[in-house]
């Protein structure tokens, strides 16, 4: 995974929307939409609420789900 898919990935995993996403890692609505795509083709997630489960299972969310 690049380091703009993971950004998204984990962005995603706290529960934000594509605008919300866009606005807090600088990008457009698009770029996140391709990000996540990628995101769900590698990690085979399908949803962000199985994606959020996925990365807290290998514990690379905070305890809160706070970026």
């Amino acid at each position: 995974m690049t380091q703009a898919e993971a950004r998204v990935a984990l962005c995603a995993s706290s529960g934000a929307s594509i605008p919300e996403m866009a606005i807090r890692l600088n990008v457009s609505p698009n770029n996140v939409k391709t990000h996540l795509r990628h995101v769900f083709a590698k990690t085979g997630a399908s949803r962000q609420a199985e994606l959020a489960r996925l990365i807290a299972s290998v514990g690379l969310l905070s305890v809160s789900g706070a970026d």
